[in-house]
């Protein structure tokens, strides 16, 4: 990462610093053409998408199919079913085990979304994943409240949110990933992080 870039990261850090309105628009196209900041309150990032299946060459192979939003969602569920891939479910047991992957690669949970709406459990799980991104060994505590959730409540995890921390080293990255399979991440790391997810959807179902 150049130096410019370096500076604005550290300045963002040090002062909390919140992009203007008024920021040039040649300013916001080095960003653009950089790393996308995640912050409430600054421009969201744009996340580029694929879609998990079975593939049809190999019944224990899982690809990671492009999603073009400009594109009918369900046609384009038709097309990749006629070429004979399956869709996939991740399930909550299944991104318990991307979560545990996620913080031993020294990431971080932002936000878990649940299938049904409880605004306090929301809250006491955000609560929870603050302590866990400065203290790791309570990851435990998440897992098995989750675990908890799932089984005697029923309560499905519907999608979860990851990111690096910021580094002035390399541009921050950025992904999600939802229970119909679907992923979402920032462009820089995009094959990176489907292959990842890929492989560990596939041994957790195969």
């Amino acid at each position: 990462m150049d130096f410019q870039l370096s500076l604005f990261y550290f300045y963002i850090r040090s002062s909390h610093y919140h992009v203007s309105r008024k920021m040039s628009r040649a300013a916001m196209a080095f960003l653009e053409t950089r790393c996308i900041i995640i912050k409430k309150g600054v421009r969201a990032v744009v996340y580029k998408k694929a879609k998990l299946f079975w593939s049809n060459n190999d019944k224990n192979s899982i690809i990671a199919m492009p999603l073009d939003d400009n594109v009918d969602y369900y046609s384009f569920l038709r097309s990749c079913r006629n070429m004979g891939y399956r869709q996939i479910v991740v399930t909550s047991e299944v991104m318990m085990q991307i979560i545990r992957n996620v913080y031993s690669q020294n990431m971080q949970i932002t936000k878990i979304e649940f299938m049904e709406e409880d605004p306090e459990l929301d809250q006491e799980i955000s609560n929870l994943l603050r302590v866990i991104n400065s203290k790791p060994v309570r990851l435990i505590d998440l897992i098995e409240k989750l675990e908890f959730l799932s089984e005697k409540s029923s309560i499905e995890l519907r999608r979860i949110y990851v990111k690096k921390p910021y580094s002035l080293e390399e541009c921050v990255k950025n992904f999600y990933i939802q229970s119909n399979g679907i992923i979402g991440a920032n462009n820089e790391f995009f094959n990176e992080i489907t292959k990842r997810l890929s492989t560990i959807v596939e041994r957790c179902l195969v």
